[in-house]
């Protein structure tokens, strides 16, 4: 056979690989190489310019093709990686919420009691990851706590604040 048949024959076949119905990375590689077997045997067998020129455009074709495939794969795999990190953000942050969701008119000391109650949580919390099973009572946090009532406004009127003599 000659050089001209041979590098149509190389290449032909790389074509009928590159235009299959889904050609995978290897495929591709395939037909790349095939492309540069092509462009070497033109060199090598002192082919035209023109020969040359042709081989070396449809290497370049080749190169692209495979090219083309890997970063379809890799954006892809960038953005399942993007949507899968943007959706476990979103879900630590609704973990991390507030133990005591205060409203703005709420009383203060229900926010405090709260916050005292998330810090009971988490040392049990620490206490059962160290091993330890401590168990607290109600009885045993408040049993020696005063009382307190919460005062509004309405409860409150002008001579306890001093205003009316």
């Amino acid at each position: 056979m000659s050089v001209s048949a041979n590098i149509k024959a190389l290449q032909a076949e790389a074509t009928q690989i590159l235009c299959q119905r889904a050609p995978t990375h290897a495929e591709y590689a395939a037909a790349l190489e095939l492309a540069d077997a092509a462009l070497e045997l033109a060199v090598n067998g002192r082919a035209s310019r023109r020969t040359i020129e042709s081989c070396e455009s449809f290497q370049r074709f080749c190169y692209d093709s495979l090219h083309r495939s890997y970063s379809r794969a890799e954006n892809y795999e960038r953005d399942v990686y993007e949507r899968r990190a943007s959706s476990q953000a979103a879900a630590r942050s609704r973990r991390r919420g507030r133990v005591y969701d205060t409203d703005p008119g709420e009383h203060l000391l229900e926010a405090f009691e709260a916050v005292r109650i998330g810090k009971i949580l988490d040392d049990q919390q620490a206490a059962a990851a160290e091993g330890l099973n401590r168990r607290i009572r109600w009885v045993d946090e408040v049993a020696n706590m005063p009382i307190e009532s919460v005062r509004t406004l309405s409860d409150i009127d002008a001579t306890s604040l001093g205003l009316v003599h």
